[in-house]
């Protein structure tokens, strides 16, 4: 008996893995995705995708709306790219269309002066069991 082929993991530019909470991830992506390139920008941005996918399946309605909620509408303000030292904040996001119940998926935008790469990107939860990360972008 042959053995089934096993569908690999998507790797993702960086991965935080709490056991019993789920995992967050995190994956540049062109800003294209959800800004118009032109040339009235001010700087450059950068875009990642982030999506938390949730170990546990959720079946507490009120629960469930509750962390939607927090996704859709607060999420983003708990994340802060590192500059040269300067704390930015995100000037931008645009939660995707739920497809899995588990996961949640969105674009994250930062703008930073132009020539400079970031440093590092803080999570710092709000809402949940997460805590504060630490996800270094210069390796």
């Amino acid at each position: 008996m042959q053995k089934p082929a096993s569908v690999p993991e998507p790797k993702h530019y960086l991965e935080i893995r709490e056991r019993g909470i789920g995992m967050i991830t995190l994956d540049k992506v062109p800003n294209k995705m959800v800004m118009q390139q032109g040339t009235n920008n001010n700087g450059p941005f950068f875009s990642y995708k982030v999506a938390f996918l949730d170990s546990s399946l959720q079946t507490d309605r009120k629960k469930q709306i509750d962390i939607g909620k927090y996704f859709q509408y607060d999420m983003y303000k708990d994340w802060v790219m590192l500059v040269k030292g300067d704390s930015v904040r995100p000037v931008f996001f645009q939660p995707e269309i739920k497809r899995i119940t588990q996961l949640d998926e969105g674009v994250i935008v930062f703008e930073v002066p132009s020539g400079i790469e970031p440093d590092t990107l803080l999570y710092l939860d709000s809402y949940g069991t997460w805590g504060v990360h630490q996800l270094f972008l210069n390796k």
